[in-house]
């Protein structure tokens, strides 16, 4: 999934604390900015290219 978002834009830069702290998208309380993000992307993927190239991309829906 990361060479894929590296090639297509979509990596999002974070903070050592965001990344891999407590609340981090690693860490064991990071579940839900992990999802906020990744709707994030989705959403601002979408807006360019479409739902149908997102499924087709990543193969994984984030708005539900």
């Amino acid at each position: 999934m990361r060479k894929i978002s590296d090639e297509n834009g979509l990596t999002c830069y974070l903070c050592a604390e965001c990344h891999r702290g407590t609340y981090g998208v690693h860490g064991k309380n990071g579940d839900a900015l992990n999802r906020i993000l990744k709707k994030e992307v989705q959403e601002a993927y979408e807006s360019i290219h479409g739902h149908d190239a997102w499924m087709e991309l990543i193969g994984r829906n984030y708005l539900d």
